[in-house]
This record gives structure tokens, sequence and C-alpha cells, in this order.
């Protein structure tokens, strides 16, 4: 689930474009289910995951999953194995949902150090390591939906641990980058309540209020010749109190609006988000606009981290216009929406100084557009296009004018789909030590695949990805992915 910046004051003035939300599956009532995937690829990469869920009538379950990858060679000179686990539990008390998850995980990587050039252009060979161990965890007791004041409270605490030798970057169009070795350690503690008001039954009120910590510590040793060491201990409090309301005033207009104050140790500010929304009996056709203001200060690394990092950044501002219709008619959804951005102090990242820094002006305005849809029983597509313009003092990085994702499956049997999947995107800027700005070319990766329900708890896919073999990079000197085979067999209890 995607929540727009206009309508994203709980979750945070610094969600400047809004909020993923990820639901994870519950178990039916009275029911036990698992599933084991197994997943291999052409270039020596796998990946096996397994998931257990249990229900005790309507009032409790339990989630358990674990998964393991390797990359393989799918990159060249980059090796990616990833682990994780996550256990969920929920309860109903009375009134009352409590539950709680955990996720730990652990990742070890080596590749070419950003900005080196990768395997094309890097004059130094040595590879990075990066070795990460992160533990997510946290519990909420949530009233019933029906109550007419229904409180909330939810805590959650996040630690990453992150052990990186980066080799020296050697001197080309930019200044070398000296070889760094840091072991850094981040945390973040958040606890929030609030409380929703129903005063009718087109009138809902929420208030609430949070506090949130953070804490980055490192020590390592930066080779100007001789090691020189570092080191640095930051921490930020902010306290937080916000307000929504939504108001249905007539059948399909929705209007909501929202306010947040957010203050740290150093600083304050207000930030406000409005948004509507008309669905016209009768023809399919609904009709949005919202406007949202954001404010993120820089990041606790963005301020210390060795080499990159500039203590004077100052926060981030933002406000977000948009306006749009959808229309539906049938299995056919239509969506094409306009925004503007305007950011001052943008933060961002100076390849010439290699370090962060504020951009005083910057817009992005565009259009969005999706639809999706059914040809006939058996046919299915999908497609979204992004078109965008910039306004900005400095060229930005990684950003394309356009780009866009068309999908098309056919059933061609009950059991039997078939498809093509596309992507594709215009030329975009970006920087290496050894180059320089250069301008990457756009391109269109081109996916084949086939998915066959083998019986009800038995399923194969095969795909055959960049099946053009385009040559492309995402970043410079970095080549993605070529032609590559990818199969996966899922069996479910």
């Amino acid at each position: 689930t995607i929540i727009p910046a206009s309508r994203s004051a709980v979750h945070g003035a610094d969600a400047l474009s809004g909020v993923i939300a990820m639901e994870l599956l519950s178990p039916k009532p009275d029911t036990a289910s698992g599933g084991l995937t197994v997943a291999a690829d052409s270039e020596d990469g796998h990946a096996v995951s397994g998931r257990f869920g249990i229900a005790r009538g309507e009032n409790g379950s339990l989630l358990i999953s674990a998964s393991t990858a390797d990359s393989g060679t799918l990159t060249e000179g980059s090796e990616l194995e990833r682990d994780q686990a996550l256990a969920r539990v929920s309860r109903d008390i009375g009134s009352w949902s409590l539950s709680a998850f955990l996720l730990y995980g652990q990742t070890a990587r080596s590749g070419f150090p950003e900005s080196s050039g990768g395997p094309r252009f890097s004059l130094n060979r040595e590879l990075e390591t990066r070795d990460t161990r992160f533990t997510t965890t946290g519990i909420a007791l949530v009233g019933d939906d029906m109550m007419t004041v229904r409180p909330s409270l939810r805590v959650g605490y996040y630690d990453d641990t992150v052990a990186v030798d980066t080799p020296a970057i050697y001197p080309g169009v930019f200044d070398p980058v000296p070889a760094l070795v840091s072991d850094t350690d981040f945390s973040r503690l958040e606890v929030t309540g609030d409380v929703r008001v129903r005063l009718s039954s087109a009138f809902d009120v929420v208030v609430g209020a949070s506090h949130q910590r953070e804490d980055a510590t490192s020590t390592g040793t930066i080779d100007f010749g001789f090691a020189m060491p570092t080191a640095f201990d930051i921490e930020r409090d902010q306290t937080s109190v916000f307000s929504e309301a939504g108001w249905r005033p007539a059948d399909g207009l929705a209007l909501s609006l929202a306010a947040r104050h957010d203050r740290f140790d150093d600083d304050a500010e207000t930030t406000l988000q409005a948004s509507s929304e008309y669905a016209i009996t009768g023809t399919g056709l609904t009709v949005f606009a919202g406007y949202a203001e954001g404010f993120r200060q820089p990041s606790l690394f963005a301020l210390a981290y060795p080499l990159t990092a500039n203590p004077d950044l100052r926060p981030e501002r933002s406000t977000s216009w948009t306006a749009g219709l959808l229309w539906q008619d049938g299995a056919t959804r239509l969506r094409a929406s306009a925004f503007r951005n305007s950011y001052t102090d943008l933060i961002d990242f100076d390849p010439a100084t290699f370090t962060m820094v504020n951009r005083s002006e910057t817009r992005i305005q565009g259009l969005s557009l999706s639809a999706d849809g059914e040809i006939g029983p058996d046919v299915t597509w999908a497609t979204a296009l992004t078109l965008l313009d910039f306004e900005s003092e400095a060229p930005l990085r990684g950003r394309p004018d356009w780009y866009g994702h068309a999908r098309l499956a056919w059933a061609a049997t009950q059991a039997v789909r078939v498809g093509a999947s596309a992507r594709f995107n215009s030329d975009l800027l970006e920087t290496s030590v050894p180059t320089g700005v250069v301008e990457l070319d756009g391109h269109t990766e081109l996916d084949l695949f086939a998915d066959w329900q083998i019986t009800d708890r038995l399923a194969l896919s095969l795909a055959l990805r960049n099946a053009t073999d385009a040559d492309y990079q995402d970043a410079v000197g970095f080549p993605a992915p070529g032609r590559h085979v990818r199969v996966r067999t899922g069996i479910t209890f």
C-alpha cells in the first residue's frame, strides 16, 4: 500500500513523497499453513525461503518465516549473500489487538566501491567488503476499529551494525578517494501513541504524539599514506505532535486535513497536509488533489560519516502539489496525475567534492500515467509512464526524464500462464571518479516468463531475464546483468 505525501502526517514530515506500508500474510482462523520456495539462475544464484503460520480461532496467530539467498556471479565483480528470519505473533484481548514482530537479517557483500567506475573503469581492482547485521522489532496495542474512541500505542526499535573495508579510488577526472575502514552502529527507538475519535459516521479526528531517539557511533581509519583514526558518537531526539481529520460530507466526497509539529534538539518545524477526492456517481471517474509540506533533518551519517560528511548541512524542506483522476470500467483502470514538488536545501551528494551538500532551490514537476485491464477472459495487461522536468542549480544524478514499465500475460490454459514485461527509461546523468559526470544511455529491458500451476499446492515458474541481452549501465562502469535464466518452484500446505 502506498500512502501519498498528502496523507502521511502521522508517519512523519520526513515522508516527503509518501509512505510504503507492507502488510504481512495472516493465517486463516483455525488453520495451519506454510510453504517452501526454491529458486536458482544460470549465473549460480540461488535462494530458499520458507514460512509457517498458525491461527487459533479468531483470537490469535503466529507467523514464522526465513530465507537465504546468494546472488552468484550475476554482476561482474559483485557478490551478495543475504539471510533473514521473521516472527510475528498477534492476539485479540477483548476489544484490543496486541501484536509483536521481530526481524533479523545479515548480509555480506563484495564489489567495486560506489563512484569507483566499477569493473569497466576502476584502476584499483581491489574490492570493497561490507558486512551488515540488523534487527528490527515492534509491538502494537490497538483498539477495535468499531470503537468510537480508539486508542493505539506502538513501540518500534531498529539497530544495525555495518563493517566496511573500502579500498582507495584512484584519481581520474575527480580527485582520488583514500581507503577507509569503519565499523558503525546505528539505532532508533520510536514510541507513538494516538487516539482516533469518531465524531459521526462521516467525521473522524486523530490526535497523537511520538518520541524518537537516534544514535550512531563509528570507529575506523582513513589511509592518507598513514592510518588516521576516525570516530564519532552522535545522537538526536525528536518529539512530535500531530493531528488528522477526515470528513465525508457527501456520497463519493472525502476530505482530509493534517498538521504535524516536530521539535528537535536545536530546531522545530510545523507542516501541513491536505487532500480531497470525489467519485462522480455513475461515471467510474474519481477526481483527486493534494498538498503537502515536508521537513527532513540530515541523517546522522550525512552529518558525521568520514569522507562524505558535512556537519553544516541544513534541514531539507519541501512543498508538493498533485492533482489527477482515476477512471474504472469493469476490469479496466486508468490513472493520470500531475505533480509539482519544490525543495529548499535539498540534500544531495556532490561528486566533485565527494561530500554531502545542500542545493538551494530544486523543482521537480511532471506527469504520472498508469493503466491496467483485461483483453477478453485470458489476457491481462498493465503499463505505467512517468514524465519528469527538473529545475536545479546543479544537474541531478540518477534521474531520467522519463521511465516506465509494461506487462502482458496470457492464460494459455487454466494451469499455464505466459507473458512478457519490459522496463524502460531515458538517458540520465551519473558520475564516477575516473570519468567525472557522464550521460548514461537510456534502455529497455525485456523479460519473458511462464508459470505452471502443476497441482493445487505445487507451482513452477521460468523466466528469461534481459531476453534481448541489452547492454546498459545504471551506474558508471557497472554493467547490468546480461541475459540469464531463472527458475523457481514453490510448494504450499
